[in-house]
């Protein structure tokens, strides 16, 4: 995992004690090893616990999220789920006064990455790790 890839906020693994999970609250140059620091893989469990709903057909977790700088917009978020029933694509569907939409679709497997999305979709949401 690279420096790079992370955002203040962001849920980390640090091993070797457990993999105990750790919420970034600053960045800097000299973090030490990095190569410690592992990503949060993105599980089933971890979407049921932050609101996101499985479709009827256990194909997808559906989530509904509004910017929170504008009701006129609200985000679809969609999370498919692969032949071995693992998250792998988050996709948003934006609606703007329910004439405009825009689609996004966005290869995932990693907690850090579904909080930078929501992030950028201006979703304000405090994710649950255990």
């Amino acid at each position: 995992m690279k420096a790079t890839e992370l955002m203040i906020g962001d849920w980390i693994q640090v091993p070797p004690s457990g993999r105990r999970k750790m919420k970034i609250t600053q960045l800097c140059e000299d973090w030490g090893d990095i190569d410690d620091i592992e990503p949060v893989p993105l599980t089933c469990d971890f979407l049921k616990k932050n609101g996101f709903k499985l479709s009827p057909n256990k194909h997808y977790y559906e989530y509904r999220g509004y910017p929170s700088n504008n009701f006129d917009v609200v985000n679809k978020c969609t999370i498919f789920l692969n032949q071995e029933h693992k998250p792998f694509m988050l996709q948003v569907i934006r609606l703007k006064e329910l004439t405009n939409e825009e689609k996004i679709n966005i290869h995932i497997q990693y907690v850090h990455q579904i909080q930078q999305a929501f992030r950028l979709l201006g979703i304000e949401k405090e994710f649950v790790v255990d």
